[in-house]
């Protein structure tokens, strides 16, 4: 009699990233008394994924019992000794901020925005439901540009799960650095006050184990809420000053910036998805051209000498 092994890979969210990551695993006979090794390697696109934890546990009727863990090393491979006969499953967790090409653009590739049922995973969802996963994006200081996220996360029919919610920042390289966690509870109101501009990720995680997010763009004077459940809905803040002026708005093909207190050194246009579709530094002229887009609505975010900025919504007809 051998070992029966099954393997899992704990990531939800898109089948096809199934086909990218995945364990090599082999049962070896180590010993003359019968006792067997578990060894495997974890990769993505040919790449050893380095940085996570493979655990090992024996299954039991209708569920598993957990026995031990151990870390991925510097090759993407994991090894567990001195296993009798039984039924294992190996379960491969790599961790969020080492996934490879995991980015602000395709974080919805490995979370999706609904909680998944898989009928490998070890937490069965079909009697959970996450509520009022609403976001609340409002100006906390007008005077420095903060802002907050806050919301209120809530597990439903259950007492046997507790989830958490974090939020991330993604820098303009694409590296990710945390900024708030929640505690492990089945209802949490959570809330990241001052913050400053960019992308964000609110994600929430039940039992260790991240399941769907959502994406948050901070630009300025400027909150884009965007990508939940494939829908775009924008809530804005302008910020009501005198530095700048812009004209003709509405316009056809050009706009004139003069800025009151200082020299204008950069202007990004952003479309109404958050999206930077024209980008103009070392300006020589306070006239901007914009014949190629499309009309419709777009805000300019205005860079001064000084460090400040303001956004302004503008029209183009």
């Amino acid at each position: 009699m051998i070992v029966n092994l099954q393997k899992w890979v704990s990531l939800i969210g898109d089948s096809g990233f199934w086909n990218t990551i995945h364990t090599n695993t082999q049962v070896l006979n180590i010993n003359a008394t019968n006792t067997y090794s578990l060894s495997g390697k974890v990769v993505s696109n040919n790449t050893p994924i380095t940085v996570g934890n493979a655990f090992l546990l024996k299954k039991r009727g209708g569920g598993f019992t957990f026995l031990k863990t151990t870390p991925l090393d510097e090759n993407g491979s994991y090894k567990f000794t001195n296993l009798v006969n039984d039924t294992f499953v190996v379960w491969v967790q790599p961790l969020l901020d080492t996934l490879l090409a995991i980015s602000q653009n395709t974080i919805s590739k490995y979370y999706g925005n609904t909680p998944i049922l898989d009928s490998a995973s070890l937490i069965i969802l079909n009697n959970l439901s996450i509520n009022n996963l609403d976001f609340d994006l409002s100006n906390s200081n007008q005077l420095n540009g903060m802002f907050s996220i806050s919301g209120k996360l809530s597990i439903a029919n259950s007492l046997q799960y507790s989830a958490q919610a974090s939020i991330l920042l993604f820098n303009a390289n694409q590296t990710e650095t945390y900024q708030h966690t929640t505690s492990a509870v089945q209802t949490k109101n959570y809330q990241l006050s001052n913050i400053g501009e960019g992308d964000y990720i609110v994600y929430v995680i039940m039992d260790g184990i991240p399941k769907f997010s959502k994406k948050i763009t901070v630009i300025g004077d400027l909150l884009l809420n965007i990508e939940l459940n494939n829908t775009t809905s924008i809530s804005e803040f302008i910020s009501s000053n005198n530095n700048l002026e812009v004209y003709p708005n509405p316009f056809v093909s050009y706009l004139t910036l003069n800025g009151n207190t200082g020299t204008i050194v950069r202007v990004k246009v952003i479309d109404i998805f958050g999206r930077i579709v024209k980008d103009f530094t070392n300006l020589v002229s306070s006239r901007i051209d914009l014949s190629e887009m499309n009309n419709g609505h777009y805000f300019l975010k205005v860079e001064f000498e000084h460090g400040s900025t303001q956004t302004i919504k503008v029209v183009k007809q």
